[in-house]
């Protein structure tokens, strides 16, 4: 599939524990071709530090909280601040439309909400991205 060099942190941010979702898709992602670092629960300045010591192209946070209008925003502005905005982030979990349209506004690359196979997921990710031409789209 050719997407061999592709590498991707997963991770939740602060406590939320459900963690059934980000390792299904994991290793989906892992079985693809995809070089998976797998990053527990953290903070969002520890995930952007890990994800540009990890030299990773995709950052995927999972968020069944209902917090990602909060946990969110920060690791975008983190990225921005650090200069590593050519991560791009996504986002899965339980995320309300309304939600998912504003994330994507602010700058997550794509949100899979329940019933994205995973097929889809791994086609979307493998698939050649740009980033938009403002983070601030819709």
């Amino acid at each position: 599939m050719g997407t061999s060099h592709k590498r991707i942190l997963i991770a939740k941010v602060g406590m939320d524990a459900h963690w059934r979702g980000a390792i299904v898709v994991a290793r989906a992602l892992r079985d693809a071709g995809f070089e998976v670092v797998f990053g527990g629960n953290l903070s969002p300045d520890s995930i952007v530090a890990t994800a540009i010591e990890e030299a990773v192209d995709y950052i995927g946070i999972s968020s069944l909280s209902g917090s990602h209008l909060v946990t969110v925003p920060p690791i975008l502005d983190s990225l921005r601040d650090r200069n590593a905005d050519d991560i791009r982030v996504v986002v899965g979990g339980i995320v309300p439309p309304d939600d998912a349209a504003e994330l994507k506004r602010r700058g997550v690359l794509e949100v899979f909400g329940p019933g994205r196979s995973l097929n889809s997921i791994v086609d979307f990710l493998a698939g050649s991205h740009q980033p938009p031409s403002s983070a601030f789209q819709e």
